[in-house]
């Protein structure tokens, strides 16, 4: 595909009569595959609920999108090149001359200009006036505000509020009834804001003033929008409604009490549909013929960072698996990790760098994860018992180890501090109490199919009044 025309051109399919006759919703997801997942999650639910989702994609998600049969756009999903990544690319001290040279407002408005450009079809053409918008964007709702599109914020990971029962959700701290627990709540959410304060003091030398936010805020000028500092990952927009892509029973406190907060309880269907990998289901049909129970191991698409740490804990793995003769283990590597630094693998570890990781689950009796919703969800709606080691401590996933434990579905670990024989005992664990566990997961489900009609009703009186 000529690549000019999949970024200005209209992409549209499936449009199912007229435009007049739809009531169109606007989806703008972050580019990287655990938000694009949530979305398309939001996307079957807006669906059912009589709404017409259309995406603003980046190129690289667009077949995604095709496959799941919605509506799209193929945009520039950034409108400013944010400050961290172009520190990463060109260095501290030459960042530091360009903005003395130049500055950044000036020199990245070719760049924003262009982008604007692939969002200008989309209001010309599309009648509507809302935009779910991915909570981590935040500035670009000032984009949307200026050119008059309501926006409502959609988190995909743990919510970012600052709250005595929630740690940040950089934290695995398990909350518990008692005043050393808040205290300790709240010095981790001081030792968050310390650090973000520090970067974003750094930030401001470096870029002389023209931060991230005060180019938008030049740019797309507002009176709107109020902004606070109290959140996981520093500043966020006060005020503007913001709904969860997971189950109000995974949350640590009721969110929902704010008034602006909602959520979608709503998790993945279950997989329709048996495994297509020829040897995957080799695997599982013999391993059940041999009575061996099936552990599944995986720690996301997004590996490439923590190459080394994944390397560790991947042997770890098979240091257990040598010591349980008795289970067999799937061990999903990724497609960005070397197979060849593995140790020798024992023959009760089959080795993939994918799999229909939904569908798989069906089979297994436990899952080591790291921790990402949209793994855990797709656990809970399987019934399957998790071990959770978090691999990275920038995102959510230690917060939501912490919720796994909160709510009795499956224990959590460090991923850096463990030992092998700490994993073992884990697993065994899990393994001693599997009944327990998994009538747990029945428990949370029930719950979830209990808020569900609320929730429900709340956000469809949301999507109506914008």
């Amino acid at each position: 595909m000529d690549k000019e025309r999949s970024v200005f051109e209209l992409k549209m399919q499936n449009s199912g009569g007229s435009k007049k006759d739809r009531k169109t919703v606007l989806l703008d997801p972050f580019p990287a595959m655990g938000h694009v997942n949530a979305f398309l999650n939001l996307a079957e639910w807006l669906r059912r609920q009589g709404f017409s989702p259309v995406f603003l994609i980046s190129y690289e998600y667009e077949e995604k999108v095709r496959q799941a049969g919605f509506d799209y756009y193929v945009v520039t999903p950034i409108l400013l090149i944010p400050a961290k990544y172009e520190i990463k690319q060109e260095g501290v001290f030459r960042f530091f001359l360009d903005n003395l040279y130049k500055g950044r407002e000036y020199s990245g408005k070719a760049f924003r200009e262009k982008a604007e450009d692939t969002y200008a079809k989309v209001f010309r053409v599309e009648d509507c006036k809302l935009v779910l918008l991915d909570i981590h964007y935040k500035a670009k709702a000032l984009f949307y505000h200026f050119k008059g599109i309501e926006v409502i914020q959609i988190s995909t990971a743990m919510l970012p509020f600052r709250h005595l029962g929630s740690p940040p959700f950089q934290s695995s701290f398990v909350p518990y009834l008692g005043w050393f627990s808040a205290l300790r709540v709240s010095v981790l959410w001081a030792m968050n804001r310390v650090k973000r304060d520090f970067r974003n003091s750094i930030d401001y030398i470096l870029s002389l003033g023209q931060t991230d936010l005060n180019i938008m805020l030049k740019t797309y000028a507002q009176r709107k929008y109020t902004f606070e500092r109290n959140r996981a990952l520093g500043w966020g927009i006060s005020g503007v409604p913001t709904v969860a892509t997971y189950p109000k029973a995974f949350d640590l406190v009721d969110f929902s009490k704010r008034g602006d907060v909602f959520y979608l309880d709503e998790l993945p269907c279950p997989a329709g549909m048996g495994l297509g990998d020829p040897r995957l289901v080799s695997i599982v049909t013999l391993k059940k013929i041999e009575g061996k129970c099936l552990v599944y191991c995986s720690l996301g698409t997004v590996t490439k960072e923590f190459q080394r740490d994944c390397e560790r804990f991947f042997n770890k793995v098979l240091d257990v698996a040598k010591a349980k003769t008795k289970l067999h283990f799937i061990l999903n590597i990724g497609q960005h990790f070397d197979v060849h630094k593995l140790d020798d693998l024992p023959d009760n570890v089959s080795v993939f760098d994918r799999v229909e990781q939904h569908r798989l689950l069906k089979e297994v009796d436990v899952m080591i994860n790291h921790g990402g919703i949209n793994s855990i969800k797709e656990c809970i709606v399987n019934e399957v018992p998790m071990l959770v080691y978090p691999l990275s401590p920038y995102w959510d996933q230690p917060g939501c180890a912490a919720r796994v434990v909160k709510c009795g579905l499956g224990l959590k670990g460090n991923i850096r501090k463990d030992s092998s024989r700490q994993l073992l005992g884990k697993l065994d664990t899990l393994f001693r109490n599997l009944h327990l566990y998994r009538s747990n997961i029945r428990t949370f489900l029930g719950q979830v199919d209990q808020d569900k009609s609320e929730s429900v009703n709340r956000l469809i009186d949301l999507l109506n009044d914008e």
